[in-house]
């Protein structure tokens, strides 16, 4: 049986300068337990940044982050010396490992993006970022991202 999400979080959406909705996969099918993940898909969050907003330096562990942008620029900096802007038709996926810190700036218009945090098979990795580039024309299924297969 397919389920539906509830709107209830979005009565009054996208207020103020960062306006985030976190999906807790586990939650969906009821599951009861602590752990609010489905497998390995730990959180989805859609998140909605205003113009001017920054979100400072903070720390990922042992964490596989998915960022996808849907609409406008986000500035992204972390502790590797990587700073560049991330747009639609950029995927950014920053593999935390032991320790990763990043921000994001917010210096045009309204970014909408999706992170998508995946848990990692083994912990306390070294950290890395990695890009790939997606058709922005290219609206159908494909994978973005899985465990490499030998």
């Amino acid at each position: 049986m397919l389920q539906k999400l509830e709107a209830v979080n979005h009565a009054e959406p996208f207020r103020g300068p960062f306006t985030i909705t976190r999906v807790k996969p586990g939650e969906i099918l009821g599951n009861k337990t602590a752990d609010t993940a489905f497998g390995p898909l730990a959180i989805i969050d859609h998140a909605v940044m205003k113009k001017g907003l920054t979100i400072n330096m903070h720390e990922h562990v042992n964490d596989e982050i998915l960022s996808y942008i849907s609409s406008g620029i986000t500035h992204h900096r972390d502790s590797a010396g990587f700073d560049a802007p991330i747009a639609r038709g950029k995927l950014m996926m920053m593999n935390a490992g032991a320790s990763f810190w990043h921000e994001e700036r917010v210096k045009e218009d309204e970014v909408e993006m999706l992170q998508i945090f995946v848990r990692p098979n083994e912990t306390d990795l070294s950290p890395e970022i990695q890009f790939h580039d997606k058709p922005v024309d290219n609206h159908g299924w494909y994978i973005m991202v899985g465990q490499l297969v030998a």
